[in-house]
């Protein structure tokens, strides 16, 4: 019977975390006010069967009706749980693995906004350029980065090396700017 309660407060436990995400979820609250009942039930049975253990006389446990409201609630929690045991709750901010869909190769990303269709917008870390996805193609970040192959570290340095050409050609449009009105108040003043 201990189990079977520890197996509902993690049920419990994992509803709860999905309330975390989507607060307004009739569903989940209903779940989770009967796994609450539940786990008051179980520890009142446990309770009285550590009682009924003490007196010498066996009695048989009432079982419970299938047709019961608290044990469809309780189908209701274990399927819930079994099919959303393996996905990974999404927020904005985690950092993850996303499909880049130029090359369908996956890369180190941060959830920028995660919309109710299941697109997700996402800020690969690597060039800080965005890109669309969807949830279902999302993966766990493993905490190791993607080495980058040759031809990725070439035109990463070419994207840097690009914007400090722009950056020094910035500069001497400004310098020469200024050494044309320099020129220009000498001739006025000469």
């Amino acid at each position: 019977m201990s189990d079977e309660l520890q197996n509902y407060q993690l049920q419990l436990q994992q509803v709860e975390a999905a309330l975390l995400t989507d607060p307004d979820n009739q569903e989940l609250q209903k779940l989770k006010i009967d796994l609450n009942e539940v786990i008051d039930l179980t520890l009142d049975l446990k309770n009285k069967a550590e009682e009924a253990a003490n007196q010498p006389e066996y009695t048989e446990p009432v079982g419970v009706a299938e047709d019961d409201e608290i044990t469809k609630s309780l189908l209701a929690v274990e399927q819930f749980v079994a099919k959303n045991k393996a996905k990974k709750i999404w927020r904005v901010g985690d950092t993850c693995m996303a499909k880049w869909n130029d090359n369908g190769q996956f890369y180190e990303a941060r959830i920028d906004v995660i919309n109710p269709d299941g697109q997700v917008n996402v800020t690969f870390e690597a060039y800080k350029n965005r890109g669309v996805t969807t949830l279902a193609e999302l993966r766990e970040f493993t905490g190791q980065k993607r080495v980058l192959s040759e031809s990725e570290k070439l035109k990463k340095a070419k994207l840097h090396n690009k914007e400090y050409l722009k950056k020094k050609k910035q500069k001497k449009q400004q310098r020469f700017k200024e050494l044309e009105e320099e020129r220009e108040c000498e001739k006025k003043s000469g």
